[in-house]
């Protein structure tokens, strides 16, 4: 299991990877070569500069399942974080998400999604 849990839309968005040249150079060979295997448009944004994070994790979920390894992607995303200044609905974690995955230029049906849990915990039934 690959767990991914943010608390505010503007932790989808992360910068490039700091890694040294030589592991930059593999981290994009990964990322090019999931987002060719998922059918990712010829005319998406590139992967490592604007949702790195998904793309890391999309690359290590490719990578597990290509391998026969049974992995899964779980996405918890918290509702009403009032500090953090957190979606206050499902509906607005679902609009992200279909925003970053538009810029990915991967539609909701690519080969992983089956793979991928997204949960949506309300902060006040956690607490």
């Amino acid at each position: 299991m690959l767990v991914e849990a943010k608390a505010h839309i503007r932790e989808m968005y992360s910068p490039a990877s700091q890694a040294s040249p030589g592991s930059l150079a593999k981290i994009m060979r990964a990322l090019d070569e999931t987002a060719e295997a998922l059918g990712a448009s010829a005319n998406r944004a590139p992967w490592s500069k604007h949702f790195y994070q998904m793309a890391n994790r999309l690359a290590h979920l490719h990578f597990f399942r290509s391998r026969d390894v049974p992995a899964w992607l779980v996405l918890v995303n918290f509702v009403g974080d009032e500090e953090m200044a957190g979606p206050r609905t499902q509906r607005e974690w679902a609009a992200a998400y279909q925003v970053m995955w538009h810029v990915m230029g991967l539609g909701s049906r690519h080969p992983l999604a089956r793979y991928i849990i997204d949960i949506c915990a309300p902060i006040e039934e956690l607490q």
